[in-house]
């Protein structure tokens, strides 16, 4: 059985995406702004990536056999008083595979549309390896919730408990990195600012036995005209924050006339820190509340992380850490990328389809061989040499702080690189940290993150992890930091990519690194240049090469140097 997983909607959609689940198995999944190259694919459906699915798995529409949404849009749009734009069924699968795309469809292709925080629920726990667990799921908002919690055992998932939008922590995070001067995309900043600064002392959540509140009291008012209560979420903390703080951030725009575009930029001073700084605090009391209260009622020592701020790396870490929980699992399509393959996963284990499978890698997307990337650069006309040993000459690269581009094997779903679409530079110095951050176009204090050998997390760590996908900030040994003290943050912190050698080239690559430098782990962020998405084809890596200061680019066994 081929089930197409699917997220994305044209109005107010963000991060569409598409998979396929073939026989219960993950096969394909990519997100739709790896195409478009329009970061979070803002109201679009996911035609390319449902196309490019179709092809990798060798089949046209009349293949598939269930669509899967990661919303329920009908639900969605009842409650919010709009009329629904599809009559049934058929007018939906119109809309998500037009002919113009994909042919005249030849037989009746049942559509399923789920709800999207069990989509998130599903997408975590599924692919978690648990046969029971405790799965939180925490975003902007789904149909009705801002965050529920679930319980899950084998072929089984149940909603315990249900917090209404009105308490999204998710649209809170959105507001306060607004407040700040970011763009509301931009969470992880005020996540990485919050290390630098000293929370006030108020309190803006406040708990009870079963879960947390607002301490100031709000009402949201029914509004035909959104989707969503966003807006007056925003509307609202950003009233408390002014309160406290006093007036927003002023955002102001620099112009590239060299880019031919506008940059966002703020000033960012002690008050800004103290804001992103309580803003962390408050999220991790209600979070790290809710593990240790649902964990312990049901009895539960694995746990899942679904929703935008399962990203969260330095919250997640504090649960790694905090003993409420033996284990954990963090979808690394936590956004609403991860709904395709949770609501695909949902229908599989509906109709008795699904193969429980512990998810280790996230490379399901767009592959290219050898062959297939030397074409590509001759056809572009651009200088390359083919190599033996391409990663020993990359491991030299890098010992020598020279910084390069890194293209092998599928591309990763979600917003982080895994060794596949990655810019890699010498963990040793703050100074080469400086030049990737410029070259990113990232402010200087935000954080890099290191891949390290798995076998050897304990030389960076203290212990021995298992962190596949980046999503734990955790304690660096104090007597490493110096060693590699590009990776580690103001708060003593990295987030770690634990890689093994199933990662291939990836890992010979940190091997080789580590036989001349001793130190078993590299610098690594995505290969993508500021406010882009993730390279996703050698076009897009060639381009990104030219566009800014890399040293070298590496793709598959070829390589282009910088003259």
């Amino acid at each position: 059985m081929i089930i197409l997983g699917v997220n994305g909607w044209y109005d107010r959609g963000h991060d569409a995406s598409a998979c396929i689940i073939k026989d219960g198995v993950l096969i394909a999944a990519v997100e739709e702004e790896r195409f478009l190259r329009q970061k979070h694919s803002y109201d679009t459906m996911p035609h390319s990536s449902i196309a490019w699915c179709l092809d990798h798995c060798g089949i046209n529409v009349d293949g598939i056999d269930a669509v899967a949404v990661g919303w329920d849009i009908p639900l969605l749009y009842a409650g919010h008083q709009r009329k629904l734009p599809f009559r049934n069924e058929e007018g939906y699968l119109d809309i998500l595979l037009p002919r113009k795309y994909f042919g005249i469809r030849h037989r009746n292709i049942p559509v399923y549309f789920v709800n999207h925080h069990r989509a998130h629920a599903a997408s975590a726990f599924y692919l978690s390896g648990f046969e029971e667990s405790l799965v939180l799921v925490i975003d902007g908002q789904g149909e009705e919730s801002a965050t529920t919690i679930w319980k899950g055992t084998k072929g089984e998932l149940n909603k315990i408990a249900s917090f209404p939008v009105l308490l999204s922590l998710g649209y809170f995070f959105e507001a306060v990195s607004s407040f700040i001067g970011f763009s509301t995309t931009h969470a992880g900043k005020t996540m990485g600012l919050a290390a630098y600064g000293e929370a006030p002392d108020q309190e803006l959540f406040v708990l009870d036995v079963a879960g947390y509140d607002v301490k100031k009291a709000i009402e949201l008012t029914p509004d035909g005209s959104e989707l969503d209560e966003q807006s007056q979420l925003f509307k609202y903390w950003g009233e408390v924050l002014a309160e406290i703080f006093g007036e927003p951030n002023h955002r102001f725009y620099h112009f590239s006339k060299r880019q031919g575009i506008f940059y966002p930029d703020a000033k960012i001073t002690s008050r800004e820190q103290s804001v992103a700084a309580l803003a962390q605090r408050e999220l991790e009391h209600v979070v790290l509340h809710l593990v240790k209260t649902y964990a312990q009622q049901y009895n539960l020592k694995n746990l899942c992380l679904a929703g935008g701020v399962a990203l969260n790396c330095s919250c997640n870490g504090k649960i790694a850490l905090s003993g409420f929980v033996d284990d954990l699992f963090i979808q690394p399509a936590s956004h609403d990328t991860g709904v395709a393959i949770g609501a695909a996963l949902d229908i599989a284990n509906q109709l008795k389809d699904l193969n429980y499978q512990r998810m280790i890698r996230a490379d399901f997307g767009p592959i290219y061989d050898d062959g297939e990337i030397a074409n590509i650069l001759t056809e572009m006309g651009i200088q390359f040499s083919v190599e033996k040993n391409i990663v020993d000459v990359a491991a030299h690269l890098i010992s020598d702080n020279k910084i390069i581009g890194w293209f092998q094997g599928g591309c990763e779903i979600g917003p982080r690189a895994l060794g596949n679409r990655s810019i890699i530079a010498n963990p040793h110095t703050v100074e080469t940290r400086d030049r990737v951050n410029i070259i990113k176009g990232r402010e200087s204090w935000r954080p890099l993150s290191p891949s390290v050998l798995a076998e050897k997390s304990s030389w960076l760590l203290g212990k021995d992890v298992d962190m596949p996908f980046m999503l734990l900030g955790l304690p660096v040994e104090i007597e490493k930091k110096r060693d590699v003290a590009g990776i580690v943050h103001i708060d003593g912190t990295a987030r770690p990519q634990t890689v093994t050698k199933d990662l291939g080239l990836y890992y010979q690559m940190i091997v080789a690194f580590e036989s001349i430098t001793g130190i078993p782990l590299v610098l690594n962020t995505s290969f993508n240049g500021p406010g882009e998405p993730i390279v996703c084809t050698p076009y897009q890596a060639v381009h990104c090469f030219f566009e800014h200061p890399l040293d070298a680019l590496v793709l598959g066994n070829c390589i282009i140097r910088r003259e």
